[in-house]
């Protein structure tokens, strides 16, 4: 179905107190779709996707502000910004990537087996 689509959107309840990272945005950043995100503030996922810029994010108690995402989404070319999904996804979320940062972690608290 991710396939089928034109833009990957995701929806937390704004009254959340605990980060939440939904993993669908893997499936999103994949299928090179840009993100549209509407969650709680709590959640740093607007942040990556806003700095990565592959997509948008508001607050999800203001609709105003939902709309106007969807309006600058319907007036331009999306598929660049799906493609810059796809590049943060391979240098960010690789596998190799994983294994560096919990090796710069292990070294970092001293962590031994």
């Amino acid at each position: 179905m991710v396939g089928a689509c034109d833009v990957g959107l995701i929806f937390l309840d704004h009254r959340f107190t605990i980060p939440n990272f939904p993993s669908r945005i893997l499936a999103y950043m994949q299928a090179k779709l840009p993100i549209l995100a509407a969650t709680d503030p709590n959640t740093d996922i607007g942040k990556v996707i806003v700095d990565g810029g592959f997509g948008w994010w508001c607050e999800s108690k203001y609709a105003d502000e939902f709309k106007k995402c969807i309006d600058v989404i319907t007036k331009i070319n999306i598929r660049e910004i799906g493609y810059r999904g796809f590049q943060f996804l391979n240098e960010n979320y690789s596998v190799e990537s994983a294994y560096s940062t919990i090796l710069s972690c292990k070294k970092e608290y001293r962590i031994y087996e």
